[in-house]
């Protein structure tokens, strides 16, 4: 389905709704806040000020729009562009929450051969504000959504893709704070049961993502990948790449392609903190196994011991990966482990590709390993 074709389908479901389909206005307004039309609502902002009578109590617009915070990177990727078409539906005092919501539904999920755009059902999540409960009622209730589905309430989320060289972002900031999903009493989703008989009827999930290029040397300090949740724990990454140059960041896909070959792993760490969730799973495997708890904690614990220095070798970093291993598995509440290469420029992708065994890779790298209960 092409852009026309859409454009189409969508003005038509409007109109049929009873919407005036009003042409795209020009991308210069009398408006002294905006240089360009920069979103489809701009020319009817006088009837929401309440400034005019809006001539109508419904409307559908394709809008020409123009954004230009990224202007200088357009023409030098593929990526990026400047003007786009805004579809919006409109209402000035007539529906509201539910005739948009049951508007939208019916187009995005009305078959292909009706008009509608054919996505399944099953496939489309919808997201309500915190603390909406007009919009969750009528999710639930008039659309028939499923609550586990549409329950979903979000602390925050951040989007920070700055310092573009090339249409690509040097320094990018993503997270998701306090993703809080109450889980339903009966749910024939088999991930929703998994975590129920853990023992969860709630769950509040965050995650992030920090990397940031440094021109002069070279490197990309990746700060933050971690995923967390209340109760549960987390997982944490952090690291840097060296023998990232300009090169690597050029628009030509040939060019970044051979420059990223110069790349090398010069540091990693890892850390996981457990707040309850390794006694939750040990117990549900313990009610699988009809065994105790702590006799399969004792025997990851040993399994680790015996384990690691079969892989790994029987070096001193081995045994302390090992050891830390051991003692999380035990009784630990966090567990960190921080890889170091012993050449100063890293551990380059010639080298890592030669690598016949993980025994070998030890031997190119500082390992601390620790546990702390």
């Amino acid at each position: 389905m092409d852009t026309a074709e859409i454009r189409r389908r969508f003005v038509g479901h409007f109109e049929a709704a009873g919407h005036t389909h009003v042409p795209s206005a020009s991308l210069l307004l009398d408006d002294p806040t905006l240089l360009f039309v920069n979103a489809g609502m701009v020319p009817f902002k006088p009837y929401f000020l309440g400034q005019e009578t809006p001539p109508f109590p419904r409307a559908v617009s394709v809008q020409k729009c123009i954004r230009t915070p990224d202007i200088e990177d357009v023409g030098k990727t593929t990526r990026h562009g400047t003007f786009f078409e805004m579809c919006g539906n409109f209402s000035f005092g007539d529906y509201f929450k539910q005739g948009a919501i049951e508007l939208a539904w019916e187009l995005v999920t009305k078959p292909i051969a009706d008009g509608g755009f054919g996505l399944e059902e099953s496939r489309l999540y919808p997201s309500i504000l915190d603390g909406d409960d007009e919009a969750l009622a009528v999710w639930r209730d008039v659309i028939g959504v499923k609550p586990e589905r549409i329950n979903l309430k979000l602390g925050q989320f951040l989007l920070n893709l700055g310092n573009q060289v090339n249409g690509i972002p040097t320094n990018a900031v993503i997270s998701l704070d306090n993703l809080a999903l109450k889980l339903p009493e009966h749910s024939s989703e088999e991930g929703i049961k998994f975590i129920k008989a853990l023992g969860y009827n709630n769950v509040d999930l965050s995650a992030k993502i920090a990397a940031r290029w440094d021109e002069p040397t070279r490197e990309i300090t990746i700060s933050d990948v971690s995923v967390s949740g209340a109760g549960m724990g987390g997982v944490r990454l952090n690291g840097t790449i060296g023998g990232i140059g300009p090169d690597a960041l050029s628009a030509d896909k040939d060019t970044a392609l051979v420059a990223l070959m110069g790349a090398t792993a010069k540091s990693v760490s890892l850390r996981i903190d457990n707040t309850g969730l390794a006694e939750k799973l040990l117990a549900y495997q313990g009610r699988q196994q009809s065994r105790k708890p702590e006799e399969i904690r004792k025997e990851l614990a040993t399994m680790a011991q015996m384990v690691i220095p079969m892989v790994l070798g029987s070096s001193d970093e081995s045994r302390a990966v090992a050891g830390a291993l051991s003692k999380f598995a035990l009784r630990g509440k966090s567990l960190a482990i921080d890889v170091t290469a012993k050449q100063s420029g890293g551990i380059g992708l010639p080298e890592i590709a030669t690598l016949s065994d993980p025994a070998s890779a030890l031997q190119l790298v500082n390992v601390k390993a620790t546990a702390t209960d």
